[in-house]
């Protein structure tokens, strides 16, 4: 027969032990949720857009898909020696970061209309891509012309801004770590940038799922 004394005895420990279980199963579930150091992952946080060289091939507007009124002449890249140069020349940035530079030029059917350059800076990482849209956009305020009327921009992008200058009309945006710029003639001869910028973003997101947007 256990006596009294050491019942109890044997009762604490037991429910020190089952305590110790529960304990334990709450802290793992905790630290398996929150997507830290338990090692799980939050479903809804995607990896950030940043585009290597022949994603940004395929994200450039083609030919097959120049939007209505637009005849796409395709897109190139930037030798890699010369991508730095080109990016601090067009942005006023010392593009630290970069990776790669691609451009596409879109023309008008209208043949009394100017074509549209795009121009795709793709870099490492969404920090160095904002800080080179930082510096894109200073130079373009600086230099804006008084009284202009730039284009209204709404796009998917994280940022957009547009400008216009003496001669021309500067449609800026990022998107993860890439910058994006439209450059094509200002006023009452400016284009439908909404739609180029529309095209442009939503295929750079597609190309960075791997994916091509011609497909």
């Amino acid at each position: 027969m256990i006596k009294e004394g050491r019942r109890l005895t044997v009762f604490k420990a037991v429910r020190g032990i089952a305590f110790g279980v529960v304990l334990m199963a709450a802290l793992t579930a905790c630290g398996s949720s929150d997507g830290g150091q338990g090692g799980g992952s939050d479903p809804k946080k995607t990896s950030p857009i940043v585009l290597d060289p022949d994603m940004v091939l395929r994200a450039l507007i083609s030919k097959a898909a120049a939007p209505k009124g637009w005849q796409g002449g395709g897109g190139d890249l930037f030798d890699s020696d010369k991508v730095t140069e080109v990016c601090r020349e067009n942005t006023s940035s010392d593009c630290v970061g970069l990776s790669t530079v691609g451009r596409s030029t879109i023309s008008p059917e209208d043949e009394n209309l100017d074509s549209v350059e795009i121009r795709v800076y793709a870099f490492q990482s969404p920090d160095d891509a904002k800080v080179t849209m930082k510096a894109f956009v200073a130079h373009d305020r600086k230099y804006s012309v008084d009284g202009s009327k730039p284009p209204r921009i709404s796009t998917d992008a994280e940022e957009t801004e547009a400008f216009t200058l003496t001669d021309h009309t500067d449609v800026i945006m990022r998107v993860g770590g890439v910058v994006v710029s439209l450059r094509g003639p200002g006023g009452d001869r400016q284009p439908d940038y909404q739609t180029l910028a529309k095209v442009q973003i939503d295929r750079i997101k597609t190309a960075a799922t791997g994916k091509n947007p011609d497909a």
